[in-house]
Order: structure tokens, then C-alpha cells, then sequence
């Protein structure tokens, strides 16, 4: 989710360079560095010196170029300052970590469901002190996982994909503890 914001951002901020030093290229017929340093000390607002006197088109230009690039950088930083103070980003660094460590897993253990049953193997599991991965759809159950320090995999044990997100292929043995509700029937 993260990454996906801070892609839109850039290609935003991409978009209004390139913009940027476009317009100044085309309407006030500057060098290519002229735009470029132009450019960034608008969005900057840096309120620097202009490298060379505007036009009356190159100040209407310039008045669009402030108030896209000001609205990109202020939707920019408050994404990121939202993020991190939402705790997503603590949040998105520890699951990382996480699927890291899973996908470095080998011969290792999936428990598939951690109602009654799933939660004793689980914790056999860890007491011999195996590598273990829970999967679960109940998000109460993944929170407690995530404070055990538990690998897991929220999802639908029944489906391919999770299985593999588990590290299935590397996997010594799985255990499937779902309830019949687990499987959505």
C-alpha cells in the first residue's frame, strides 16, 4: 500500500517536473538547465531569484507550475507523515521482515488453522524450539500470533497462494487443524 503511494507520488512529482521544465522551455525559450534549476526552486518554493526575466505567459505558467508542484509536495509529505504516524510503517516493516524470514525457511512447519486444536500444535511447535509458520483468517488470532513473535500467513489455508506465501515448497510438514467454519462451508 505503501509503495504504491509513494509511486503515484513520484510519478506525480515526476510529472510536474517534467512539466515544469517543459513550459519553461517552450514559452520562455530557456536551456534545458535554466528550466531544470527554475523548476525546482518554484516547487521548492525556495522564492530564489528567476534566471531570467518571465514573460506574462511564463508567470501564468509559473502560477499553475507553484500550485501543482505545492499540491503534489503537500499531498507527498502528508501521505508519508500520515503513514508513519498511523504506525503503518512500523507495521509494513515488521510484516517484511517477516516474509522475509518465511521465505528463508526451510523445513519448517505450517500449522493451517490455530483454533483449539491448531493453537496446541502450534504451541508443541514452538516449545521444541521447530521453525513454524500459523495460517489463519481471523484477524484476533493474527494480532495474538504477532505478539508471540509467531511467523504467519492471514489468509485462506485452502487456497494455493497462501499455502506458497507459507513457504509450502520448503516446508518438512503441515498440519491442518481447520474447523469446518474455517473453510467457509
Amino acid at each position: 500500500m505503501l509503495l504504491r503511494r509513494l509511486l503515484c507520488i513520484s510519478f506525480a512529482l515526476l510529472f510536474v517536473m517534467a512539466s515544469g521544465m517543459s513550459g519553461y522551455m517552450f514559452i520562455e525559450h530557456w536551456p534545458l538547465l535554466d528550466s531544470l534549476y527554475m523548476t525546482v526552486i518554484t516547487i521548492a518554493s525556495v522564492e530564489f531569484m528567476e534566471v531570467h526575466p518571465l514573460t506574462e505567459q511564463g508567470r501564468i505558467f509559473m502560477i499553475f507550475l507553484i500550485l501543482g508542484g505545492t499540491g503534489v509536495l503537500v499531498y507527498g509529505i502528508s501521505t508519508i507523515i500520515a503513514f508513519i504516524a498511523e504506525g503503518d510503517l512500523t507495521h509494513a516493516l515488521r510484516r517484511r521482515k517477516m516474509q522475509n524470514k518465511i521465505a528463508a525457511m526451510k523445513n519448517h512447519f505450517i500449522v493451517c488453522g490455530v483454533g483449539q486444536t491448531g493453537k496446541y500444535v502450534l504451541d508443541e511447535v514452538v516449545r521444541t524450539r521447530k521453525d513454524v509458520v500459523a495460517i489463519d483468517r481471523d484477524s484476533a488470532k493474527i494480532k495474538l500470533l504477532s505478539e508471540q513473535g509467531i511467523c504467519y500467513v492471514q489468509g485462506d489455508a485452502t487456497h494455493n497462494s497462501v499455502l506458497k506465501a507459507a513457504g509450502i515448497e520448503k516446508a518438512r510438514g503441515i498440519v491442518s487443524a481447520l474447523q469446518l467454519s474455517d473453510r467457509g462451508q
